[in-house]
């Protein structure tokens, strides 16, 4: 897979975590807050991927939300 194909794999799945949070009515702060897992509805394997580079950039200064 080239790095434009995986770019825009990652957002895709970036954007479908944050959507179920969305639709789910879930709060993404309190999920990040809760704990260091994913949520029980990022089953796949692309949804806990997102969800751990969600966790990542949060840690850096600045963070993702």
């Amino acid at each position: 897979m080239n790095n434009q194909k995986l770019g825009h794999h990652l957002i895709e799945s970036l954007l479908s975590l944050l959507n179920n949070l969305e639709q789910g009515g879930i709060d993404i702060y309190r999920v990040m807050e809760a704990r260091d897992e994913a949520p029980s509805f990022a089953d796949s394997r692309d949804l806990k991927t997102a969800w751990e580079i969600i966790r990542f950039m949060d840690e850096m200064p600045g963070g993702f939300l």
